[in-house]
């Protein structure tokens, strides 16, 4: 903006205005009133100041604007200098996150040619910045895409109904060298004063679609291993279990005739190696089909009941052993569980029967904790050892021990009920008070405490907290 400068043309100004008011003045009256000169020279001199007030007043404010004007130009020139300083930084990030992107982005006008290639469109389509530009989009397309996007193209531009646009797809994108590969495409479209600029964010799905495959190949392969884990089970459950139930039964019959001790013996030793063939296939059938379950059909039962009825099952085994199970509860339990909880408590109590010594007592207790029922089965045995009390549980997971019955299952097989109930099960020292030679009270580890939680009902859990 062009600003006059009236400071420099000021005085020259002043006196020429001054000047010619005097003279107008002067001729004005010798014209027409014909005064002399010394009458009219004070009105002169007085006109004369009155002209040069009013033109100071008039060129002061003149600067005042000139310069309100100076300062306006100066603050509109560094706005747009700022303005185009921001937009160039703008720009110079946006360059930056396009270049640095690990997915290929490419942009194309209203005629399909592409305007905009960064780094990873060249590495992943084998072109150059400087030989795709303005090339038409179809060049990195496989053949059987081509006339699809020019149809969908022209429908856009014509109609503005988009198919592609908006969403992510999976196509396939077509190297420099003519080679194929799978790509995940996601479109956008935006519309200015010269046309249309679509984007396209492209990522290289090769190794997605290779790791799927094998996903895919490692499902069909662990169906077909399940499928053969049935089949097992199966077998074992009926084709194992005839031939041991045959020779359980003879070999009983056997022992109940007159026959000679060492025979007597020897079928003392099959039965009793039938019974155990026959609880380690029951066992295995039972892990097999609570491992292959995602969740159990529960209906409400009553704890108590079931505690009972399986110590129950225990009293020829107790009686062998001189053994004596106490049970503690009051009232009701119930909780929402499956049948199957039975056999978690069998063998929780079947270890307490194996691993307890002789003579000694088993005690079962149901114990309220909160929003959970808590079964404890503690026996007088010689325990657990601290680096093993987490492990026992794993399949297979036996402490070594010398005459110890059984397969390893049986507490996988309690740990994946209570999973299957929303439980827990662990196992802690069990702790028990003795006097001394004194007379006085000391607490002793003796044997262990397997514990089995199980929710209690919502209506349960409302009564105790209020």
């Amino acid at each position: 903006m062009k600003i006059i400068n009236f400071e420099k043309k000021k005085w020259s100004l002043i006196i020429f205005i001054f000047i010619a008011g005097i003279v107008f003045e002067y001729s004005y009256h010798v014209i027409v009133g014909g005064d002399a000169f010394s009458t009219i020279f004070p009105e002169m001199i007085f006109f004369g100041l009155v002209i040069l007030a009013v033109i100071f007043w008039s060129f002061n404010k003149l600067k005042a604007q000139q310069l309100q004007l100076q300062n306006y130009s100066l603050s509109l020139e560094k706005m747009v200098e700022e303005r185009t300083k921001q937009l160039k930084e703008s720009e110079e990030r946006m360059r930056g996150l396009v270049e640095t992107s690990t997915d290929a982005i490419i942009s194309a006008n209203d005629s399909g040619k592409i305007i905009l290639w960064n780094k990873a469109a060249e590495k992943i389509f084998d072109y150059k910045e400087e030989e795709i530009i303005d090339k038409p989009l179809t060049v990195i397309m496989p053949r059987e895409y081509v006339e699809a996007h020019l149809k969908g193209f022209k429908r856009y531009l014509e109609k503005g109904k988009p198919r592609v646009i908006g969403k992510t797809v999976e196509l396939e994108g077509l190297r420099k060298d003519g080679s194929k590969f799978p790509i995940e495409l996601s479109l956008s479209s935006l519309k200015t004063n010269t046309g249309h600029v679509f984007t396209a964010v492209i990522r290289d799905i090769t190794q997605k679609k290779s790791s799927e495959e094998r996903l895919k190949k490692y499902a069909n392969k662990l169906e077909h291993s399940n499928m053969l884990k049935e089949l097992f089970t199966d077998i074992m459950r009926h084709d194992l279990q005839n031939p041991v139930t045959v020779i359980k039964g003879i070999s009983g019959v056997l022992m109940l005739e007159d026959v000679p001790p060492t025979m007597k013996e020897a079928l003392e030793r099959i039965n009793n190696n039938a019974k155990k063939l026959e609880r380690m296939i029951d066992n295995a059938s039972i892990y097999a089909k609570l491992d292959s379950m995602e969740k159990l059909e529960f209906e409400n039962i009553d704890l108590n009941r079931v505690v009972k009825e399986v110590i129950t099952s225990f009293k020829p085994f107790l009686e062998e052993k001189n053994m004596k199970i106490s049970f503690k509860s009051d009232g009701a339990k119930s909780v929402m569980a499956h049948p199957v909880i039975e056999d978690a408590l069998t063998n929780l109590i079947s270890n307490a029967v194996k691993y307890g010594p002789p003579d000694s007592e088993i005690i079962v207790e149901i114990i309220d904790k909160g929003g959970e029922w808590w079964i404890a089965v503690k026996d007088r045995g010689d325990g657990v050892p601290d680096e093993h009390k987490e492990t026992i549980f794993n399949r297979f997971e036996r402490l070594g021990k010398k005459g110890v019955k059984g397969t390893g299952l049986g507490l996988a097989i309690v740990k994946r009920i209570a999973d299957l109930h929303g439980g827990r099960v662990w196992v802690e020292d069990n702790i028990i008070e003795q006097r001394d030679e004194r007379g006085g009270r000391i607490k002793k580890k003796q044997g262990s405490v397997f514990y089995f939680a199980i929710p209690k009902l919502e209506s349960e859990v409302q009564t105790v907290s209020d």
